[in-house]
């Protein structure tokens, strides 16, 4: 019936986006509610992993009459003055921000030192400030552009002997386009060049090699992290916020390789989660909250930077989704994430003062 695997995939991942649309979209021009995105797990886990590593699987197949296109068509309807990034900007992270605290939510949480019973009020004021964006007009706050650079290469000391090392060096590279789990052990190998019974006599495993080639990935991360004041070498300052957002956005394959292993349930490495400290710290010193303010002025701020960081780390996976059609794919998304990223760190009374 479905003649290949792929065929099945496909036919599987559409039933599960239509039946999405038909029960999370009301009537036009009404919008969904952005966290009914938690109401359907199996279907944005599928779709997540599918981004992750698509194979044979066509991007624009999945994107057409999908949540994203269909949701800027909407607010075209409501906002037909705005420009058609704008449009595509916000149904993106109407959906990436939600993806993001789902997939992240247990480093969300440490990172940001949100505690287990303050979850459900950051997860409804996540949704209330995205109910919001449809509102934000274009000359709102507006992120200078600076350019992210390349994503930098893990500084480590070769491993001996050089077969052993290019295992690692592979895993990097096969982490920037595919998904951990995906991978075989000997795809790895002949990626590497090498033999494949060096797998297990090097590492004992597949998984040793990732998690070698993960640890690798974090250090690099938080190397930037920790040097976000000059993130780009050339002595501009970056504060806080920014230095979390071109962060973030450098490390792509990072982020991918640790999605990897929070979607299918793999162990991860406890890592230290300075950047989301540093956001947040700096966050309640802009709004002027000191450390013995109101619970609520810490929970809202705390909820906000959980917002913030969501939207990336949701948008760096959703991306492939709208730039898979060729009307959207030279569209400046970017600078629409840098906007939507500001205002979701600006305090609510500050937006409508």
């Amino acid at each position: 019936m479905f003649g290949t695997v792929e065929d099945l995939v496909r036919a599987s991942v559409t039933a599960g986006r239509d039946e999405f649309m038909a029960s999370a979209f009301p009537p036009a021009p009404q919008l969904p509610d952005p966290l009914v995105v938690a109401d359907f797990p199996i279907f944005w886990r599928a779709i997540t992993q599918l981004l992750l590593d698509p194979g044979p699987i066509d991007m624009q197949t999945l994107a057409t009459g999908g949540p994203i296109s269909v949701l800027a068509d909407r607010f075209v309807q409501l906002r037909p003055t705005m420009d058609r990034e704008v449009h595509v900007g916000v149904a993106t992270a109407w959906f990436a921000a939600p993806l993001g605290a789902l997939i992240f939510r247990e480093p969300l949480q440490r990172g940001l030192r949100i505690r287990s019973r303050s979850w459900p009020q950051c997860w409804r004021r996540l949704g209330q400030r995205l109910h919001d964006l449809p509102a934000l007009e274009s000359p709102a706050v507006v992120t200078p552009h600076v350019g992210i650079g390349s994503e930098p290469r893990p500084p480590v000391a070769p491993l001996q002997p050089a077969s052993k090392e290019k295992l690692v060096v592979a895993a990097v590279d096969l982490l920037g386009t595919r998904l951990e789990a995906a991978v075989t052990g000997r795809e790895l190998a002949d990626h590497a060049g090498v033999n494949y019974g060096l797998v297990s006599h090097y590492f004992k495993s597949k998984s040793k090699v990732f998690d070698e080639a993960l640890s690798r990935l974090h250090r690099a991360f938080l190397d930037d992290v920790l040097n976000s004041d000059d993130l780009h070498g050339d002595g501009a300052v970056v504060d806080a916020e920014l230095g979390q957002l071109f962060v973030l956005r450098r490390h792509r394959t990072f982020l991918r390789a640790w999605a990897s292993r929070l979607l299918t349930g793999k162990d991860v490495p406890d890592f230290p989660l300075m950047g989301m400290e540093r956001l947040a710290e700096g966050t309640l010193a802009e709004r002027a909250i000191p450390t013995d303010g109101t619970a609520s002025e810490r929970l809202e701020t705390q909820s906000d930077c959980m917002a913030a960081v969501a939207l990336l780390l949701g948008w760096t996976l959703l991306r492939p989704l709208p730039t898979a059609s060729a009307e959207i794919a030279n569209l400046p998304l970017d600078a629409q994430l840098h906007r939507i990223y500001n205002w979701l760190l600006r305090p609510v009374e500050a937006l409508t003062a």
